[in-house]
């Protein structure tokens, strides 16, 4: 039996060939009629609608054994373990987790100084009855990106619950999920 090995590079052009396609028949089928769309000429437009973020279930308890706590995440979540710390993944949601080291930010003014690296915008703070969360965004060549940055004291523990994203949906899941963060 002879098997074909296939590349990564034959994978990904295979892929960025149906995605074109895919592009190519969403612009035919278009509109009602035949009238042109001058604004939309590929159907990009009906592209990124039908690739869209879908919506993330109703959040559901999830253990994360590692740490001993539990988050509120959407259903069919997960927990993997990523460099040391938990990473937390669902529709529109990614969160890490870990205990504080010396080198977490103990305080806001701490966070915000890490933050100042990246020319913060909208920058955002939360004081919680046990910790804090930061949120802000940044702009460069990739677009824009969402951070967020929390820290809870929870059991006697301190814990870092971060993250960065490509959507201000994202963010919004990634500080609820920090914040619902316990034992």
């Amino acid at each position: 039996m002879h098997r074909t090995h296939r590349s990564p590079l034959r994978i990904a052009l295979a892929q960025l060939a149906s995605a074109a396609c895919l592009a190519a028949l969403v612009a035919c089928g278009g509109s009602d009629g035949d009238e042109a769309r001058n604004d939309d000429p590929f159907g990009l437009a009906d592209l990124a609608a039908a690739v869209a973020e879908p919506t993330p279930p109703a959040p559901a308890e999830l253990a994360i054994p590692a740490l001993n706590l539990r988050v509120d995440a959407p259903a069919g979540s997960s927990v993997t373990e990523l460099l040391g710390s938990q990473m937390i993944s669902g529709v529109g949601l990614v969160v890490s987790v870990e205990a504080a080291n010396a080198a977490s930010p103990a305080t806001l003014a701490a966070a915000r100084t890490e933050a100042d690296l990246f020319t913060p915008q909208n920058l955002r703070e939360e004081t919680l009855a046990d910790g804090w969360v930061l949120t802000y965004e940044n702009t460069g060549g990739m677009g824009t990106n969402y951070f967020v940055t929390a820290r809870r004291e929870i059991g006697g523990t301190a814990y870092m619950c971060t993250t960065t994203v490509s959507s201000a949906e994202q963010q919004s899941a990634a500080v609820a999920a920090c914040r619902s963060l316990r034992r």
